[in-house]
């Protein structure tokens, strides 16, 4: 901040300026001494100010990763034909001052992304706060991260990856990514679906360990 001066250090300055405007005593031996008292106040006082600049400041509340999805296998209509819906799964960055960034898997053909016009031919399939992405889902679990594994977080995303409905569809790069930044794998492969993983069974897990960590 332009024009600040540290209170500890004005104080320095204007008891050296009083001491160098007082005429010396006509006792030698007073003046060495009072003049070692004001440089030892001096010293003092520059370590607490120094001191007091150099900490650490008070960290708020840490940033979380979370896995996110938006049914589980209660949902009423899931399935790969006519009406069903396989649903959606995604992990969050939380900052801690409430600002959410999703990052989810999204091929290119699926029809929200043509629509938008968002088809990026070889580029990666990783979108941020696309749609559902962008919300918290209806089945959510968190762990409190570092600094560092945020940047992990950061190099899986700049590095990009590729859909695939069954070798790694949304749910299996959100549970996989989750795994490796935390070290919290979870079980979400559909036996009904050849041990795939998906959506629901990643809702399923999710409400899983969230109970696990109430009990």
């Amino acid at each position: 901040m332009q024009g600040f001066k540290p209170i500890g250090l004005s104080l320095a300055e204007t008891i050296r300026d009083s001491q160098a405007s007082t005429a010396a005593p006509a006792n030698p031996t007073a003046h060495s001494s009072n003049a070692a008292v004001i440089d030892k106040m001096q010293d003092t006082i520059q370590t607490l100010v120094t001191g007091s600049q150099s900490e650490t400041p008070t960290t708020g509340t840490p940033d979380q990763l979370c896995l996110n999805s938006n049914l589980n296998n209660d949902h009423p209509n899931i399935g790969v034909t006519g009406d069903g819906t396989m649903g959606h799964s995604w992990v969050t960055v939380k900052d801690g001052e409430s600002v959410d960034t999703g990052y989810g898997l999204w091929p290119d053909s699926q029809q929200e992304i043509q629509d938008q016009g968002l088809d990026n031919g070889e580029g990666s399939d990783i979108r941020e706060n696309f749609e559902i992405d962008a919300t918290v889902g209806a089945h959510e679990y968190c762990e409190d991260v570092t600094p560092e594994q945020v940047a992990q977080l950061e190099e899986i995303i700049e590095t990009g990856d590729t859909y695939g409905a069954v070798t790694n569809n949304c749910a299996g790069w959100a549970s996989e990514v989750f795994a490796e930044i935390t070290g919290t794998d979870i079980s979400n492969r559909d036996w009904g679906y050849a041990g795939v993983k998906t959506p629901p069974q990643t809702g399923t897990a999710i409400d899983d360990l969230n109970a696990s960590q109430k009990a």
